[in-house]
């Protein structure tokens, strides 16, 4: 009589293999859930700003020419990776940087090329250049912070190759819902919930950051959002800074130079103008704004820092400070000796739709003079650039600055 076991093993092998199968299947059904659920429910992103640290910025006496009169300082707005431009601009000045102090004021790249943008973050990261983060720098800083986060995250590296290699022409500010569309029909459908809201993935500024290496990360998260030179009495600044707060009348005892700075000496008028220089950097609100100081373009009515063209114009702003409402009574004769002067560089955007560079010049006793613009270049929208030279004269000194011009 046959033994009956060797009946039973192909059936008893069957289940082993089908009990095997389905293991194998729970597990991974399991992991993929569980991966989903992860995904699904990180809402709570890093800070990728890389503000901390880096608002204000002291310069120190050894990194300008102050009392050099044989030297330069220049400052050149608003490249826009127009690397080539940059280049001839610096020509045409005779820029010679064992001479010369190079400042930029923001907005490395982004308009031009990848290409263009890259090689202009080299040259300033290699040289070391002073300067200050523009609106869309930060935006650059924002998006190489966040490819870092991703991947650091199982699978993150894969995702981003893939739409590398996927949509290597499309530009993500303007395809935004053809991009959307194909992640969600993907298999990187849950990747998508990755992306902070309002963010466009293969954009211009995603492409900057996504090409640009570690030395130029670093270079870039190290910018402050201000320069200020206390020898020199110079602020650098992208945008703009206010002279009072807007939502305050100008003779508001909040307002920080709407009275004497609190000091024994009132005598000692190197200490007072000290005092109110930082006190315009420290105590109004809007000036120690990331936003503001990146993107001020005008003043609403009701009293809010705006990028648009709506509302008062931030140069109308400037000019409109009455000298009588800051640390003197009506009427009260000037004296002589207090004609100190703080001049902020920074960029503007004027009716015309172009940048211009622009040197607002506030004394110290708060009264804000709007100057013309300076040695303008050109415009970057027609691939230009400008640059102004910032005039080196004695503190003592009372004669108004003559500046260059092409």
């Amino acid at each position: 009589m046959p033994w009956l076991g060797d009946n039973f093993r192909p059936y008893f092998s069957f289940v082993v293999l089908a009990f095997f199968l389905t293991f194998i299947f729970i597990t991974g059904v399991l992991d993929d859930i569980k991966g989903r659920r992860v995904l699904s429910t990180q809402y709570s992103f890093p800070d990728f700003s890389y503000y901390a640290g880096n608002f204000v910025k002291n310069i120190s006496n050894s990194f300008l020419p102050i009392d050099d009169r044989g030297k330069r300082i220049i400052a050149i707005g608003d490249i826009h990776g127009m690397n080539s431009s940059l280049t001839d601009l610096l020509n045409e000045i005779h820029y010679d940087s064992q001479r010369d102090t190079l400042v930029h004021l923001g907005d490395l790249g982004t308009r031009a090329t990848v290409r263009e943008s890259i090689d202009t973050l080299s040259f300033m990261s290699s040289n070391r250049i002073l300067g200050v983060r523009g609106n869309n720098d930060q935006k650059v800083i924002e998006w190489h912070a966040w490819m870092d986060w991703i991947l650091s995250r199982p699978g993150g590296r894969e995702w981003l190759i893939t739409m590398d290699k996927r949509w290597p022409n499309l530009d993500g500010d303007i395809q935004g819902a053809e991009l959307d569309n194909w992640i969600q029909k993907s298999k990187y459908s849950d990747w998508g919930k990755m992306v902070p809201r309002g963010w466009s993935p293969l954009g211009k500024h995603y492409r900057v950051a996504r090409a640009m290496s570690r030395k130029h990360f670093d270079y870039l998260r190290s910018l402050p959002l201000v320069l200020h030179s206390p020898a020199g009495h110079m602020v650098f600044v992208h945008a703009g800074l206010l002279p009072s707060h807007p939502k305050l009348q100008a003779s508001d005892p909040r307002q920080p130079l709407s009275h004497w700075p609190t000091v024994d000496d009132q005598h000692d008028t190197a200490k007072l103008r000290n005092l109110q220089e930082f006190a315009i950097l420290a105590e109004i609100p809007e000036n120690k704004d990331p936003w503001t100081v990146m993107n001020i373009k005008s003043v609403t009515n009701k009293g809010r820092a705006s990028s648009g063209s709506k509302g008062t114009p931030w140069s109308q702003v400037v000019e409109r400070h009455d000298v009588r409402l800051f640390g003197f009574e009506c009427g009260r004769r000037i004296p002589a000796n207090l004609t100190f002067m703080l001049s902020v560089y920074c960029h503007l955007w004027t009716c015309c739709k172009s940048w211009v560079g622009y040197q607002a010049v506030v004394n110290w006793f708060g009264q804000w003079l709007f100057a013309r613009p300076q040695v303008i270049s050109s415009c970057p929208r027609r691939k230009l650039l400008f640059s102004c030279y910032i005039p080196i004269w004695r503190h003592h000194s009372r004669a108004s600055p003559s500046f260059a011009t092409d």
